[in-house]
């Protein structure tokens, strides 16, 4: 029987093997995407913008460094997601840590799951929604807990 606590797009499903997130309030079948879109993404975007600032550089532009300061940027942030992961199936022998962060003035409260699989250490950010009442939050500390001290 698997413990669920709503997401903020979804549900997250824990049972006695794996921690499982989905769209449905039932826990089906679910497989890992084979792709991370936003390291793809963040990629060709690197690509692009570095083609750009080749490209003003050799004609003398004025929006050289804009270029490049946006380069550097997203190269920033492909660096910072490197090791974040889209995964929507995480065995729960391989959670390594269960981290909570509390609600900002821009974010509901959240988790990062950190897990080990083959060797690579992989981080599962799980948002909650954003809510008046911490019934939810309380429910999904309980749940998560249950898996390995949360810190």
């Amino acid at each position: 029987m698997s413990k669920t606590f709503i997401l903020k797009k979804g549900y997250c499903h824990v049972d006695e093997e794996d921690l499982v997130i989905s769209k449905s309030e039932k826990p089906g079948d679910v497989a890992n995407p084979k792709v991370n879109f936003l390291i793809v993404f963040l990629s060709i975007m690197l690509i692009v913008t570095i083609v750009y600032t080749v490209k003003n550089f050799n004609r003398d532009s004025v929006l050289t460094p804009f270029y490049g300061a946006a380069a550097g940027i997203i190269a920033l942030n492909l660096i910072i997601n490197w090791n974040k992961s889209a995964d929507t199936l995480i065995k729960r022998s391989d959670i390594v840590k269960i981290e909570h962060k509390p609600a900002g003035t821009l974010t509901s409260d959240f988790f990062i799951v950190k897990y080990s699989v083959k060797g690579k250490v992989k981080q599962r950010v799980i948002m909650l929604p954003r809510a008046k009442n911490n019934k939810e939050l309380v429910k999904a500390k309980k749940i998560l807990s249950s898996i390995i001290e949360l810190s």
